[in-house]
């Protein structure tokens, strides 16, 4: 006759669908958490190199202006021209880049700059006021400064 041995070892399938299921689960669970954490990382990294390119920028035309004899501004206030003849600084943008141009020749300073603006603040027009917005991903980053040029002729 037939005997029938319900002490079998091993898994039956509804307990492996169950297994499977919950294993899934954890591991989309695990997904996530990666993709946001890694998410906020670019995020971060982002808003640390708009910064940097900021705060640069502004220390690279700080040096330059309390070194200048003559400090000079356009119209539009998003030229600086430091010094005349050979000893000439500029500071401008160019397709989004803040540029320096001394000596002949110009070098990016800064990338993703969208704002450049440059402005007398004081009543004797003696303390320049800088502004810099720089642009790129998600983030945005805009830096005012003030700075009293060393020797300053109008």
């Amino acid at each position: 006759m037939l005997e029938k041995n319900f002490n079998q070892k091993g898994f039956s399938l509804i307990e492996l669908i169950l297994a499977l299921g919950i294993s899934t689960l954890v591991i989309i669970s695990l997904l996530l958490v990666f993709i946001a954490s890694l998410n906020a990382y670019k995020w971060g990294s982002t808003a640390t190199d708009n910064q940097y390119m900021a705060r640069r920028a502004i220390n690279d035309i700080e040096k330059d202006v309390k070194e200048a004899k003559l400090v000079k501004i356009n119209e539009e206030n998003d030229i600086l021209t430091l010094n005349e003849g050979k000893e000439e600084i500029r500071y401008y943008t160019q397709k989004q880049n803040l540029i320096r141009y001394a000596n002949k020749s110009a070098t990016p300073i800064a990338e993703n700059v969208s704002l450049l603006l440059f402005e007398f603040q004081a009543e004797n027009d003696n303390l320049l006021g800088i502004e810099i917005g720089v642009t790129s991903g998600d983030g945005d980053y805009c830096l005012k400064a003030q700075i009293f040029p060393r020797t300053f002729k109008p």
